[in-house]
């Protein structure tokens, strides 16, 4: 739950037994807690969710996390007066294997007999 201003009203941990830091819990959305460009593209994106009163489409960033770089997706939420609801998921395993499809069609279409797979035209 953040405000208006970018304060990190409450945080709640994953279900999933997965580490959990703790770090954003009561805290501004600031360079001293994630990249400056992932802070400022939060707190925009929370005050236009907040102007329109409209749930924001998804996006995808990059956050680190103790065991390295992680993808997420997150999706605000209006939630009372100057409150956004930020509902994000782990979405790490889809990226992957996102990766490794690409990989294997280049290296598919890449082999010789120029065989392509129906998906690639």
């Amino acid at each position: 739950m953040l405000d208006r201003d970018g304060l990190v009203l409450e945080v709640k941990p994953p279900r999933d037994g997965r580490p959990w830091t703790g770090r954003w819990c009561r805290a501004h959305v600031s360079a001293t807690i994630c990249r400056p460009e992932l802070a400022s593209a939060w707190w925009r994106r929370s005050v236009r969710t907040l102007d329109s009163g409209l749930r924001s489409r998804p996006c995808e960033f990059v956050l680190p996390t103790t065991d390295g770089p992680s993808h997420r997706e997150a999706r605000l939420v209006p939630c009372g007066p100057g409150r956004v609801l930020a509902l994000t998921r782990d979405v790490e395993a889809r990226w992957r294997a996102e990766q490794e499809r690409e990989q294997l069609l280049i290296t598919v279409t890449t082999s010789g007999g120029g065989w392509r797979p129906s998906c690639v035209r």
